[in-house]
């Protein structure tokens, strides 16, 4: 636009002034030369011929002045208004290319510009893909490198247990007749300390593997809280009602050949938003779950940060005992008005469960309640929890089915024992 009217300015410049006379002859000299193709002998001599008729020959200076005098007398209006017609078209023309030339330059930027934003969008779209992916991938990455440190440590022990079983049937070899006279059957059992305290269950702590998993879950719990909205979206939690007391649903997702069980909640709780936070921060630690609890310290921020792992048992009718070790990593987000706590947590089964694990992704939001008149606090939960079993265990289907209830019903006995512990203390505090 600026050049466009730059132009338009010298145009009225240009035409504001007289544009020199010219002599006839000189003109349609010129005028010949334009119509030729090509330099050539005649378009020489019509110069030749022109300069002579004008006087530009040297035949004598008062011969020349005489008749250039008499070409400036000869020159009537109309021809300087015809030169300057001429003059007026070819800037028109000018004008007209350059004017083309600019649009064509815009369309060209528009249609540049077009492109290189579809290749942005595509290019925001696979990072989106790419990020999404990255989780359950470095998810099965970390169990089976887990697999593999397990097998190396099983062959390493079954190669050490071999060459004690070696020593240790020689030494018997040796030691079986003064032993079978010296002692009985029940004292070579005790002193050999079998009794049934030897075989109870040792107690968990933490193993390099778990330091690997936690520090996997931990770098991805930003790009967890970057998927609130979205999650939130997907799940219907804008469909449920604000003003009811407890609101839930849970269901089954499909995905392909795979899927994942979701929980979405939404609870209304009578308590201002700055009491109902402080009282989250002493019951999102998860103090119930005591069974073989160990804490993972070397975290980014404590304060806001925390990563464990502990144990959960269940005793069937039968009287056997089942047992899943869970690692969880949560972090909570303060915002202006609202604040976010999201956790990300592994189950493995053992025992019977032994090659059955979970994942599981959990939002909670706390926020002041819009619709109601009262200074409440609404409280709205997200979960997703994803099966990951080994294809030697996924025909396993009673044990599976027993594996998902456990994992399942411990996660509504948290939310339960959460919600229980926070209305205490709130009323505690009111």
């Amino acid at each position: 636009m600026e050049d466009a009217a730059f132009l338009e300015e010298v145009a009225e410049f240009l035409d504001s002034f007289d544009v020199p006379t010219f002599p006839p002859a000189f003109l349609e000299a010129e005028n010949s030369l334009m119509g030729a193709e090509g330099p050539s002998a005649s378009s020489g001599a019509a110069i030749a011929t022109t300069f002579a008729s004008d006087g530009a020959a040297p035949i004598g200076r008062k011969k020349t002045k005489t008749k250039q005098l008499k070409a400036k007398r000869n020159t009537t209006p109309s021809d300087r208004e015809l030169h300057k017609a001429k003059d007026r078209k070819r800037r028109n023309e000018y004008r007209e290319r350059q004017k083309i030339e600019r649009e064509s330059l815009q369309r060209q930027v528009g249609d540049l510009s077009a492109e290189l934003e579809q290749v942005q969008k595509i290019k925001e779209n696979e990072e989106k893909e790419a990020d999404d992916l990255m989780l359950p991938i470095l998810a099965w990455k970390t169990i089976a490198k887990r697999q593999l440190e397990g097998r190396l440590a099983s062959e390493t022990q079954q190669r050490k247990l071999q060459s004690a079983v070696r020593a240790r049937a020689a030494l018997i070899e040796d030691l079986s007749g003064l032993v079978l006279k010296r002692l009985s059957e029940g004292d070579l059992i005790v002193s050999r300390g079998l009794g049934e305290s030897s075989f109870g269950q040792k107690r968990i702590r933490l193993e390099p593997a778990d330091t690997a998993i936690f520090e996997a879950y931990l770098q991805g719990l930003n790009t967890i809280y970057a998927q609130t909205e979205e999650a939130f979206r997907a799940y219907g939690m804008d469909a449920m009602l604000d003003d009811a007391t407890v609101n839930t649903k849970q269901a089954w997702q499909h995905d392909g050949k795979t899927g994942c069980f979701q929980f979405v909640s939404k609870q209304l709780m009578p308590f201002s938003f700055k009491q109902t936070c402080q009282s989250l921060r002493h019951v999102a630690v998860m103090q119930h779950r005591q069974t073989d609890r160990e804490l993972y310290y070397d975290v980014e921020d404590p304060e806001t940060t925390m990563a464990l792992k502990y144990r959960i048992t269940s005793r069937q009718t039968s009287g056997r005992v089942m047992s899943v070790v869970l690692r969880v990593v949560a972090r909570r987000f303060e915002e202006r008005d609202r604040v976010v706590t999201i956790w990300r947590s592994f189950t493995e089964g053992e025992g019977v469960f032994t090659g059955m694990h979970s994942d599981e992704t959990g939002w909670c939001v706390a926020k002041p309640s819009a619709t109601s008149s009262a200074e409440n606090t609404l409280l709205e939960m997200c979960i997703r929890n994803v099966p990951m079993h080994f294809r030697s265990t996924a025909t396993l289907e009673p044990a599976v089915e027993q594996f998902t209830d456990l994992v399942l019903n411990s996660g509504t006995e948290d939310s339960a024992e959460i919600t229980g512990m926070l209305e205490k203390l709130l009323l505690a505090d009111a």
